[in-house]
């Protein structure tokens, strides 16, 4: 945390904090003019860096100290809150056709291939590497097997939940799940088709929560709070439509897997390349990115363990629908 934020009196800014121009005026930090956080305000002024959002509130940033968490991969007990879940980057997957006649010999890259990722990455997570195989080769036996014999058990995770999508064409997709528009959306990027095969593939019930924020039931916070088993995968707002991997629910935000790379306060820093680095708090829970020169250095995980405070879950509409197992309980 900033010591010039630190040197401000708290209460005197909570005092007198009303507008985001005096935010400004308090802390002396020009930049904040763009950004607030108070819930009375309007959504322009969600996006508050969240060291100071978190001084401001009480939440003091020592209060999270990433060495209670041991590397990812490694036995994370006592204190640390976060889940293990495997890590999947979709931007080293491979190049994948679209099954479809309408469209023959279409190809979709990685860097569009988030969704089929996520739910690659949920399944490993609740199953293993071995259950999640040993359940391919269950359903790749009970249809078609276009690949050859066995080559799910040496395939990545997301081409073989990709493969599973494509078993089934536009038109079938459709008459599986007759709500989905499939003039519109591909199955790829429905969060409608994730659950379905979240559910399939597990063999489990879930809770599919589309749009809580447009049909007005709830905020983004509400949904996801409403989940209740991890991992689970979310849509977001961070591109223009992205969905990530959610791990674990906290009291001053979540923490997610982002499959494309780390969402920094203009754009992300994409796996496999460098860039300028995300705000602090983005990587609270990795230590794996410890003074680690983001534009020098290149890694293909720099979305693994990723923090956003609820003002962001906000700002970008994290959990504008949300594909988990386990029934909510009902009122």
């Amino acid at each position: 945390m900033s010591s010039s934020y630190a040197r401000s009196n708290k209460s005197d800014v909570l005092d007198t904090v009303t507008q985001p121009t005096d935010m400004v005026g308090q802390l002396g930090n020009a930049a904040l003019a763009e950004h607030a956080g108070f819930e009375s305000q309007s959504d322009s002024w969600l996006d508050v860096p969240g060291a100071i959002w978190d001084w401001l509130r009480g939440e003091e940033e020592e209060e999270h100290d990433t060495g209670v968490c041991p590397m990812p991969g490694e036995d994370r007990t006592g204190e640390c809150e976060i889940p293990v879940v495997p890590y999947l980057s979709q931007r080293d997957n491979e190049t994948e056709q679209v099954w479809d006649d309408s469209e023959p010999g279409r190809l979709v890259a990685g860097d569009a291939q988030c969704t089929p990722t996520a739910t690659a990455t949920a399944l490993l997570g609740m199953l293993g590497d071995e259950g999640f195989r040993t359940r391919a080769e269950t359903l790749f036996d009970e249809r078609s097997q276009p690949m050859g014999p066995d080559w799910y058990l040496t395939s990545s995770p997301e081409h073989i939940i990709w493969t599973y999508i494509y078993l089934r064409t536009w038109d079938e997709w459709g008459a599986a799940l007759p709500e989905i528009d499939t003039l519109t959306v591909e199955p790829h990027k429905s969060g409608m088709v994730q659950q379905f095969v979240l559910e399939e593939y597990a063999q489990a019930s879930g809770t599919f929560n589309q749009q809580p924020v447009l049909n007005g039931s709830q905020t983004c916070q509400e949904a996801i709070e409403a989940i209740v088993q991890f991992p689970a995968v979310i849509g977001t707002l961070l591109t223009t439509g992205h969905s990530v991997v959610l791990t674990a629910v906290l009291s001053d935000g979540i923490i997610v897997h982002d499959p494309f790379g780390a969402r920094g306060a203009q754009i992300h820093l994409k796996n496999g390349e460098t860039g300028e680095a995300p705000p602090d708090h983005r990587w609270r829970y990795n230590n794996s990115f410890t003074d680690v020169d983001t534009t020098e250095e290149v890694r293909s995980d720099w979305g693994q363990d990723n923090f956003f405070n609820w003002a962001e879950v906000a700002q970008w509409s994290i959990g504008k629908w949300t594909a988990s197992l386990g029934e909510q309980e009902q009122d």
